[in-house]
Formats: C-alpha cells, structure tokens, sequence
C-alpha cells in the first residue's frame, strides 16, 4: 500500500493543466535537499511547491484520518460492520450541517 501511496502522489502532479515530466518533477522535488542547479522554469516550482504540494499532502491526511478514525469507529462499538449510517451518527452529522447552512 505504501508503494501505490508513493506512485499515486507521483501520479498526481502529472494530472491538471500543467503537464510535469516525472524526471523534471523529482529533480524539483529533491532541489531543496540535494542542491540540484535548476534548469526548469520558476513558474514550475511555484505550482508544484505552492499549489498542487499542500492539495496533495491535505488530500492523503485527510483520507488518512478518516481510515484512521473509521478503524477506531469499528474498534469501539466491537462491530466490523458498524458504520456511521447504521448506527444514526450520518443523521446528526446531516442535521448538524444544514443548520450550519
């Protein structure tokens, strides 16, 4: 899992309006830790850096947390199948968010 976690995050620059070859993205990737000489345009590593970097990482925390928090879910009620939706925990959620709306 942790290998398709690495080529899905490699994936995922290559996806969107600025198309990265994989060898440009590492060597942009690495710059900071390797001292490499940059020959790539700065447009580059602003949009990998300052946008599509922080949407990545906040994607695989947040899907992270949410397995993490389902296991704990399942763990606590000592039921493989618990789910939000079974035990009513969607319903509140539902009417929490329409009256935040």
């Amino acid at each position: 899992m942790s290998v398709l976690l690495i080529i899905l995050f490699l994936f995922s620059f290559s996806v969107g309006r600025f198309s990265i070859p994989t060898k440009e993205l590492l060597d942009i990737l690495l710059s900071p830790i390797l001292n490499i000489v940059p020959y790539w345009e700065d447009t580059l590593q602003t949009v990998i850096f300052d946008v599509q970097l922080p949407r990545i990482m906040l994607a695989i925390l947040a899907g992270g947390a949410l397995s993490l928090f389902g296991a704990a879910y399942q763990t606590l009620c000592k039921n493989p199948m618990a789910s939000p939706d079974l035990l009513g925990v969607s319903s509140g959620a539902g009417f929490g968010a329409a009256l935040a709306m």
